[in-house]
């Protein structure tokens, strides 16, 4: 259970800062755009930083038994959990399908750069790829934080419930 908790705390802060510090940079942004579709988008992907948010304060109250666990933080960890593994799962298999078909969405891609007056040298097979593949371990790295979360708040549940009877 050491190395679980572990490897869920690594992914935990990993994820808190890689997709928190994109999510509150873009709600500034959305803040001066009237396009409430943004903040939509930016609901959904904050989902991740505040699972890892919730699951921190999880890690906390294991390490150490006083500090009690919020009664908010179970629900950021199953409720946000949830959205959370939806938006992993939706990153990891446009990653997949990115670098599956990398060959046929080049020209879409070139186009979409063409129109944000972007180099058309940046866009490659091998750079949609790389893309693809990058996508694909963040979308794993939140799967596997949301699972390895619920797993320890069950665990934290079960070894407290022991303590009382």
């Amino acid at each position: 259970m050491k190395t679980t908790r572990v490897i869920a705390w690594i992914l935990a802060w990993f994820n808190l800062i890689f997709w928190g510090i994109p999510v509150i940079s873009s709600l500034i942004q959305s803040l001066a755009s009237p396009n409430p579709l943004i903040l939509v988008i930016l609901v959904f992907f904050a989902a991740i930083p505040l699972n890892s948010f919730a699951a921190l304060q999880l890690h906390r109250s294991i390490r150490n038994p006083q500090v009690k666990l919020n009664h908010q933080t179970p629900v950021g960890i199953r409720f946000v959990g949830t959205f959370a593994l939806c938006v992993g799962g939706i990153i990891a298999v446009s990653g997949i399908i990115i670098t599956q078909s990398a060959k046929d969405l080049l020209p879409v891609w070139k186009e979409q750069m063409a129109q944000y007056k972007q180099p058309e040298s940046m866009a490659t097979v091998g750079g949609l790829q790389d893309m693809g593949i990058l996508m694909v371990v963040l979308g794993l790295a939140a799967i596997v934080n949301v699972v390895l979360n619920m797993r320890l708040l069950r665990w934290y549940y079960l070894v407290n419930r022991s303590d009382v009877s």
